[in-house]
């Protein structure tokens, strides 16, 4: 691995080495210029050491000391004879790191660097800026970089860049990914979600002193990797990947991969099971049944009971209703009230969870608690918001126990058969953590559902339709693949004499952009067009003795809706007409109001987009655009 070849660099490698004596944490460095030869110590020594005598070979051929140098507390200094001396760095800006260990030695005029391996590197060679002929050298130090040049010339030449300091590498783990990078540019190298432990345990990773730990929860965590044991402080970044779970880094200048550390061995030693087929020789059947138990005993402590208060009669405080609902997002609370940048940061007191669940659940609350089943008790809860349509509320809660939030995932990925489990409180506290599995029926159904309890139907739930058991109680709850990730919400079942094992859950896509308008306290835009609708093979449905409005409808159309009304000053005046029948809109078939609301909840309210649309006018088919302003 590449060494920086800086001398002041070499300075900080010598006092990482004399660091090893554990007085270096409250040590800083200090020099000073004795008759030309740079000295230092520590603040708690009295004796002075030599790290370089800059003049000794030299003194005639750099113009018989025009350039004089000398460290005045702590400020490293120059001046050419008889001028004032001025400030070229501030040594006590350099600290002391961990590094590989190194003794100097002047040799005719450079200073060599003689590594315990044995190789000897020579750091900076003095004689590069002495002067010709008695010509004067000029010294600065401009952003960061010490420079210099010849009196007569134009251009300066840099020695050194102080802001190679800098390019300390970070190492966190955030959102259970472990990460690095240098500054604030992190980047993801492996999702510590993928290390699944046996008997549902899960591994925990933290980072202590840039050193990666790992273990069980309450067990004594095993170092690793120590990212110290790299030279970090280099001008040339260091590049990590993960590739099949071996953990590899180069220097950005070569193309040489090292690796570092194999996580399969790892998953080997604690009995470690992952979705890798060559790892374990086992049924498939097995592989099946220890992945979703292993998901099951995870996802399980993310899935909170939440409970409905309201005073009754006596203006006594009594629960009215339970449901359940999941933790998708937390943040650290710093004892000032701020939100920690870094979910990790250890001055972090409380941790505030964010839940989603139905807004049926906490409809008309005076009270929100939310219950947590290791705790045996209840929490209190604030309500952020819930939707007007879709049955969906967002509460959080605060609590000192950090609880890993569930991950969103794709209901467009969604398959009829795919594997499926409910998780929830049915009938109470009392059947805290229920898990039910199932299968997906069908991947997207609308379901009519009565919003404004005026017993009419006024919106379209996109649910996932699914065997999986739920009752009362489970309403809130994540409906999850086997990896895992949530893919709906549960809402609703059909029950009846006749109908068995239909349950519905909200689609998680769905859920995304509606709890996206929940964490800002508002209520996802919805369009409204403005006219009044029937199916036309309703109204073919219907005896036409009975019809209440005169349709016109030719005989060769058997599809679309028709328009019976247009709302004045609604986006859909001036671009569609009373007894329009409405074919195809943003390219696609109607044939009932579902399919048009469907196509509609694929644009935002507002957004200026332009859709078109063919309709039946006078028994002539037109296009129309209509623009959502």
């Amino acid at each position: 691995m590449k060494r920086i070849k800086y001398f002041i660099l070499c300075l900080i490698m010598f006092f990482s080495f004399a660091c090893s004596n554990s007085v270096c944490e409250k040590n800083e460095l200090e020099f000073r210029m004795n008759n030309g030869v740079l000295e230092w110590k520590y603040t708690s020594d009295s004796e002075w050491k030599v790290a370089a005598d800059i003049f000794d070979a030299n003194k005639s051929e750099i113009g018989d000391g025009n350039i004089e140098l000398r460290v005045n507390e702590n400020y490293l200094e120059w001046k050419k004879t008889d001028n004032d001396w001025m400030t070229l760095f501030d040594l006590s800006t350099l600290k002391g790191t961990d590094g590989s260990s190194c003794e100097f030695e002047v040799k005719n005029n450079k200073l060599i660097c003689k590594y315990s391996d044995g190789n000897d590197i020579i750091l900076f060679d003095f004689n590069s800026i002495s002067g010709i002929n008695g010509q004067e050298i000029l010294l600065q130090v401009d952003n960061n970089k010490l420079k210099w040049k010849y009196t007569n010339d134009e251009n300066w030449k840099e020695l050194y860049d102080f802001s190679i300091f800098d390019r300390e590498l970070n190492l966190k783990i955030k959102d259970n990914k472990l990460m690095y990078g240098y500054g604030d540019n992190l980047k993801e190298l492996l999702d510590l979600d993928s290390l699944k432990g046996e008997d549902g345990r899960e591994i925990e990773f933290e980072v202590y002193d840039n050193v990666l730990m790992y273990g069980y929860n309450g067990e004594t965590k095993k170092q690793l990797f120590d990212f110290d044991s790299l030279i970090i402080n280099d001008s040339i970044d260091t590049e990590f990947i993960v590739e099949n779970y071996i953990f590899k880094c180069k220097k950005t200048d070569t193309n040489e991969w090292i690796d570092l550390v194999d996580f399969k061995e790892l998953l080997n030693e604690i009995n470690v099971e992952i979705n890798i087929d060559d790892i374990l020789d086992i049924d498939i059947t097995e592989k099946v049944q220890n992945s979703i138990s292993s998901m099951i005993s995870v996802a399980e402590k993310s899935v909170l009971g939440i409970a409905n208060y309201e005073y009754n009669d006596n203006n006594q405080l009594v629960k009215s209703s339970i449901g359940s609902g999941f933790v998708y997002k937390v943040e650290g609370l710093l004892s000032d009230g701020k939100v920690a940048n870094d979910i990790n940061d250890e001055n972090i007191i409380m941790y505030k969870h964010y839940i989603i669940t139905n807004r049926h659940v906490v409809l008309n609350s005076d009270e929100i608690k939310v219950y947590i089943f290791e705790d045996d008790k209840e929490y209190d809860a604030e309500l952020i918001k819930y939707d007007l349509k879709d049955d969906l509320a967002l509460i959080a809660f605060t609590h000192d126990k950090y609880i890993k939030p569930l991950k969103l995932g794709d209901s467009q990925t969604v398959k009829t058969g795919d594997f499926v489990i409910a998780i929830g409180n049915p009938e109470g506290f009392d059947y805290s953590n229920t898990a039910t599995l199932g299968i997906v029926s069908y991947p997207n159904r609308y379901v009519s559902v009565d919003t404004d309890d005026d017993n009419i139907d006024d919106w379209n739930l996109q649910c996932i339709q699914h065997d999986c058991a739920i009752n009362p109680g489970n309403s809130g709850g994540p409906l999850l693949n086997i990896y895992g990730e949530v893919i709906g919400v549960n809402t609703l079942k059909f029950a009846t004499t006749e109908i068995d094992n239909m349950g519905f859950s909200i689609a998680v896509d769905s859920v995304k952009h509606t709890v996206s308008f929940l964490e800002k306290g508002e209520v996802a835009p919805r369009i409204v067009l403005g006219i009044t609708i029937i199916a036309v093979r309703d109204v073919l449905g219907i005896d036409s003795s009975t019809w209440q409005y005169d349709y016109n409808i030719p005989k060769y159309i058997e599809h679309g809706l028709y328009i019976t009304s247009v709302t004045e000053s609604s986006i859909a005046e001036g671009v569609f007409e009373q007894d329009d029948i409405l074919l195809e809109f943003n390219s696609s078939i109607i044939r009932k109001a579902l399919d048009l609301k469907v196509e509609l909840n694929k644009f935002v309210a507002g957004s200026g987009d332009e859709i078109k649309a063919i309709v039946l006018r006078d028994g002539s088919q037109i296009e129309v655009v209509l623009k959502l302003k």
